[in-house]
């Protein structure tokens, strides 16, 4: 009878084989055989400098080099992990094995690889952003898409040749308008993509493959938390990462499968099962000029509407607070926020829809307004309310 151990060795081994398959990314993780891991959450990656040709001399001969091999230590910073519990009653330990197979494998197919990939080509677009690299704003449409997709493909081979292999990583709805082109059955092929890690066929362009990726993965930033991942606040849809398939390095494992059969868990009557999934990816530091990224535009916000403005004056006496109010509303799902104003000042802690003016001398007097923001994703728009002149009377 298979230990916990043997079990737990069993499924990391089939489930690190199928990740690579599933992942959109999966492509990315040829390079990863040039990385040192040893388990756990570091990894090394080899850094190779060499001097440059010199002048033959026909006395001392050729010129000496130099030859530079360091290993930089980078930290796998996705550390991610989540635990199940089989019922013993429902499962015997050879339909343990079964079930076993069945819930892990759901869990990486459903949740793991979207996660992954999403990582993976917002790193790509926050990486080579933090390099300087600019992003090319382009929405997608299929009168355009071809040659705005060819034109930089262009770009990106004249300035590394025709011996380095490029790739294509495309959202589905940029790839649909590209299906919908007049272009595409003339111009588009079909490939035999084989870089030793993926085998498939896929569509090409210029003899470089193209990989649709699922939209909701591929936005240029998430957040990471407890249930999984989301698109951060502002991100953008991208539609289209193109890259030399030296210029990252991608990996992911599967470390620290935990089984315990139902007589040692001390939980629950099941087997419980701990996986933890170590990953990451880098840009190599001299291939920015390997990648060209197209994202389309934010939205513009729309400009809130007071359906409460103030009135154009208003008064109170001393020791009688006077509570000024708006009501505002936005039909895009952009998020809404309040400023107060004495003149041009902003009045500090003045954020809600209502202000109270206190009132306790005549000086608080004076012209009071509201500006209400909307926001949407990196997007902004404003309305201000009617100026109200405010008369704080002595009695």
């Amino acid at each position: 009878m298979p230990n916990s151990i043997a079990y737990a060795t069993l499924f990391q081994t089939a489930l690190d084989e199928k990740i690579t398959a599933q992942l959109a990314s999966g492509a990315l993780e040829a390079n990863a055989s040039m990385v040192k891991y040893n388990g756990g959450n570091t990894v090394k990656i080899p850094k190779v400098s060499t001097s440059g040709l010199g002048n033959y001399s026909k006395t001392t001969g050729f010129p000496a080099g130099s030859v530079t091999l360091e290993w930089e230590e980078k930290n796998l910073t996705q550390d991610r992990g989540r635990e199940f519990t089989i019922d013993a009653m429902d499962n015997d330990e050879s339909a343990f094995v079964d079930s076993a197979s069945n819930v892990l494998g759901t869990f990486q197919k459903d949740h793991v690889v979207p996660e992954v990939d999403a990582y993976r080509f917002s790193k790509i677009y926050s990486s080579a952003v933090a390099g300087g690299k600019a992003v090319n704003s382009y929405t997608p449409a299929k009168s355009s898409i071809y040659s705005t997709l060819s034109d930089e493909i262009a770009d990106i081979r004249d300035k590394v040749g025709d011996n380095v292999k490029l790739m294509v990583y495309m959202s589905g709805i940029a790839y649909k308008a590209l299906k919908d082109s007049s272009e595409f059955e003339k111009k588009i092929d079909v490939a035999n993509f084989d870089n030793g890690t993926i085998k498939t066929q896929v569509r090409a362009i210029d003899d470089v493959p193209i990989f649709r990726v699922p939209s909701d993965r591929f936005k240029t930033a998430y957040t990471f938390g407890d249930d999984g991942y989301a698109a951060a606040s502002g991100a953008l849809q991208m539609n289209w990462i193109i890259l030399a398939d030296n210029a990252a390095i991608a990996i992911v494992k599967t470390d620290k499968i935990r089984i315990f059969d139902p007589a040692t868990n001390q939980d629950a009557d099941g087997w419980k099962i701990q996986m933890r999934k170590y990953h990451d990816l880098w840009l190599l530091d001299n291939k920015l000029d390997t990648i060209s990224i197209s994202a389309t535009p934010a939205p513009n916000a729309a400009v809130p509407t007071l359906s409460t403005d103030l009135e154009a004056t208003a008064s109170t006496v001393v020791g009688t607070p006077l509570t000024l109010t708006v009501a505002a509303a936005v039909t895009d799902g952009g998020t809404l926020s309040y400023q107060w104003y004495l003149g041009n000042s902003a009045i500090t802690g003045a954020t809600s829809a209502s202000y109270q003016i206190d009132a306790d001398a005549t000086t608080d007097s004076g012209n009071y307004k509201c500006v209400v923001t909307n926001t949407l994703g990196i997007k902004t728009a404003t309305k201000t309310s009617t100026v109200c002149a405010v008369t704080v009377s002595a009695s």
